[in-house]
């Protein structure tokens, strides 16, 4: 099995995309940027899902993912916000 996206639990993602209506911040994101349900999270939440609805390997997928998350992480938290961010 080759690499996998693994989330580091920056928020910034979740702070734009809602997966049930569509933007805005996740109702399920918590103060500290876990997923509150995330062992019952939906499909659009689960990156090996994603991958597979894309027609991308994980391999794939994880690169893509990779380089939209600094972009995101900018757009969220502003230049150099993320210092103050604790992640996984």
């Amino acid at each position: 099995m080759g690499k996998v996206y693994e989330c580091e639990g920056c928020g910034a993602c979740c702070s734009i995309s809602n997966p049930f209506t569509g933007l805005g911040r996740c109702p399920e994101l918590t103060e500290d940027n876990k997923c509150a349900m995330f062992d019952s999270r939906p499909d659009i939440c689960r990156s090996d899902k994603v991958a597979r609805s894309l027609g991308l390997t994980d391999e794939e997928y994880c690169e893509k993912a990779e380089a939209v998350r600094e972009v995101l992480r900018e757009i969220v938290y502003g230049p150099g916000g993320m210092s103050d961010v604790a992640h996984n």
